[in-house]
């Protein structure tokens, strides 16, 4: 009946004192083998028996015993477990075979228990010694575990580890690679050294992922979209091209140019495996494969996120507070707004946990509502910030500089209280800001009204000047203009600095950000150097196909608030992207057109004039007072502008 113990499981609890060390062993193996899970009282009983016969037991016992205590999810007392490692070591670690080794090791791994430093030696000695014996699931098993117990083994072991993966890449199962890669991004460890992307043992692996696709799991992929994003390895950039990589670099440039649509349709391949299994994935394995691809700089097509958005809506009260936080964040960096309702359940349950978010999640949170144009209720808000003052001094300064920005993206002002907390624990860390830090912070800061110390604006200053030569187009424009909105002088040598800097990233420097740097300088009162401007002219000159209407008409319109007339290509140049563009110039960009055009005192062709007339009528019920001013003005000095425009804008 079904009330009956099936006579397997019956007959160690009516005979255990008939069982000796190696039955219980074998009894054991025999369950997990055969995926039998006993009732828990059995089990109990014969970790009872194997407690009584410990001194009986061989390594060789021990090994199958823990391996299949791990294999039905039944984890000894922790007395016990020692005690096991102990007679190990006493009666031998020599008898071993690899796949007793693989086994224990596997065993300790998945019930979280760390031998000693001793143990762990003998274990690595023993390895290294029949190392060609070593099969891949043995292999596997055992790069797992040290993976799980965060011990590295020697450079010795390693590498004949390595050589055997290299050896039984054939005999390799899906579950083998994503126990062998997971360990080896536990460890952070790349296979041959170097770079990650030249690891021709990752190449390797990875051709054989994608062979064995349609046999992963959803935790499978999972784990294997996790380990390549923590190694980081982007097999969306190098897969395929390990066999060349002896060539040329004139013929490698070549073979990676040529398969990118193939390398691209691998990792299209990985994430529509998703869609197989998507049912099936817990929260932690949807927050895992969210989080890489970012980190993969791979966005998959929305079907794959919209499947994954489903699956995390019917979990989302499994997640924990830092899945909430990452969650959220991956969406943002893929640039997948999730439904609404999406949106309320998860800032719901990150209500309920509120109290369990570390500083990291807490930013993260407040990062990706902002980056997602979502304004969490107040309750969460004053939630959160209670939160922050609790955890300040966790805080690092990327946390503190994505606090900024958000606040000053989701437009909420932060309360008194934790504004100070905030640029308290700014003053601890402002030598740690990255530029980006740097420029996000004095941002916030000069958005959100608070009157910073001039203490911490001289520090973040020579912060600056210690970065320089990391600052990106961007940091250096959102820097200037953050240290002229919060009135603070730069010194002449920080200037010089920055525009040194800003010479050097000519070529890659947008059109707003010129804009943004050529004219927070003049409002700083600074005339910027004739190299920056001769820079900014030849680089214009070289992307003026890039340039759209806004790019082109503030660009004319920061030159010539500096009174610097374009040289005659580059003016030309400009010229021809409005007249392309024309249709879209806005009304205020007509008006700083025409003031431009007059300030520097153009001469523009008589066609370009006809056209920018034409477009100021069609404007000029959106022009202001004062750009309809600007526009008179302008006419009254450019004696080639046909006479009849002034009165008709009159």
């Amino acid at each position: 009946s079904s009330s009956s113990p099936s006579s397997s499981s019956s007959t160690p609890v009516q005979s255990r004192e008939k069982l000796d060390s190696y039955a219980v062993s074998q009894t054991l193996w025999g369950w997990a083998s055969l995926q039998h899970h006993p009732q828990q009282e059995t089990l109990d009983l014969l970790e009872d028996k194997v407690e009584k016969n410990l001194n009986r037991l061989q390594p060789t016992n021990i090994a199958n015993t823990l391996w299949a205590f791990a294999r039905l999810g039944h984890t000894p007392k922790m007395p016990l477990l020692h005690a096991l490692e102990e007679q190990s070591e006493a009666k031998g670690i020599s008898r071993l075979s690899p796949q007793n080794i693989g086994e224990m090791l596997w065993a300790f791994g998945r019930m979280d228990y760390r031998p000693g430093i001793s143990f762990l030696n003998e274990i690595e000695t023993r390895a290294y010694a029949i190392k060609e014996g070593f099969s891949a699931r043995d292999v596997s098993n055992t790069i797992w575990a040290y993976g799980k117990l965060s011990a590295l083994p020697g450079s010795a072991l390693s590498s004949s580890l390595e050589q055997s993966v290299s050896l039984n890449l054939e005999r390799f199962t899906s579950q083998d690679l994503v126990n062998l890669l997971w360990g080896y991004a536990k460890l952070s460890f790349v296979p041959g050294g170097g770079s990650p992307d030249e690891s021709t043992l990752l190449l390797s692996l990875y051709d054989k992922v994608h062979n064995q696709l349609r046999s992963f799991s959803g935790q499978g992929v999972s784990s294997l979209l996790w380990a390549f994003a923590r190694l980081k390895f982007n097999p969306a950039v190098k897969a395929g091209t390990g066999a060349k990589a002896s060539s040329s670099s004139s013929s490698s440039s070549i073979v990676q140019q040529s398969s990118v649509g193939e390398r691209n349709n691998r990792l299209d391949a990985i994430s529509k495996q998703i869609l197989v299994n998507v049912d099936h994935l817990d929260s932690i394995e949807v927050t895992n494969i969210l989080w890489s691809f970012p980190q993969l700089q791979f966005r998959p097509k929305d079907t794959v996120l919209a499947a994954l958005e489903a699956q995390a809506m019917s979990q989302v009260s499994d997640f924990d507070a830092r899945n909430v936080a990452t969650l959220l964040s991956a969406f943002a960096k893929l640039a997948y707004p999730p439904q609404t309702h999406l949106m309320r359940r998860l800032e719901q349950h990150a209500y309920t946990e509120i109290e369990l978010f570390d500083s990291q999640a807490v930013a993260n949170l407040f990062w990706a509502f902002a980056k997602l144009g979502y304004k969490p209720g107040v309750d969460l808000v004053q939630a959160m910030e209670g939160c922050i003052e609790r955890q300040i001094e966790s805080f690092n300064s990327q946390g503190i500089s994505n606090m900024l920005w958000a606040w000053n993206k989701l437009h909420h002002t932060p309360g008194e209280s934790v504004t100070q907390a905030i640029l308290k624990r700014t003053f601890d860390l402002v030598n740690e800001f990255s530029p980006m830090g740097v420029a996000n912070s004095l941002y916030g800061f000069s958005k959100l009204g608070v009157i910073v110390p001039p203490l911490l604006l001289d520090l973040f200053e020579k912060r600056a000047g210690d970065a320089m030569a990391q600052f990106t187009p961007q940091a250096i424009a959102i820097s200037l203009t953050a240290f002229r909105k919060l009135n603070h002088p730069l010194s002449r040598t920080t200037l010089d600095g920055f525009q040194r800097r800003a010479v050097a990233l000519a070529a890659s420097t947008k059109p707003s950000e010129k804009t943004t740097i050529l004219s927070s300088l003049d409002r700083m009162g600074v005339t910027p150097s004739r190299d920056l401007i001769t820079a900014y002219e030849a680089a214009t000159n070289r992307a003026i196909s890039s340039l759209d209407s806004d790019d082109a008409s503030e660009l004319l319109w920061a030159l010539a608030r500096l009174g610097h007339r374009p040289s005659n290509s580059l003016f030309a140049a400009l010229e021809e992207a409005l007249a392309t563009h024309i249709n879209h110039i806005s009304s205020d960009d007509v008006a700083g057109v025409w003031w431009a055009l007059a300030r520097i005192k153009a001469e523009p062709s008589v066609g370009f004039l006809r056209i920018l007339e034409q477009r100021t009528f069609e404007v000029q019920k959106s022009l202001s007072e004062n750009e309809l001013k600007d526009v008179r003005w302008a006419i009254s000095k450019m004696p080639h502008v046909d006479s009849n425009l002034f009165s008709k804008l009159a």
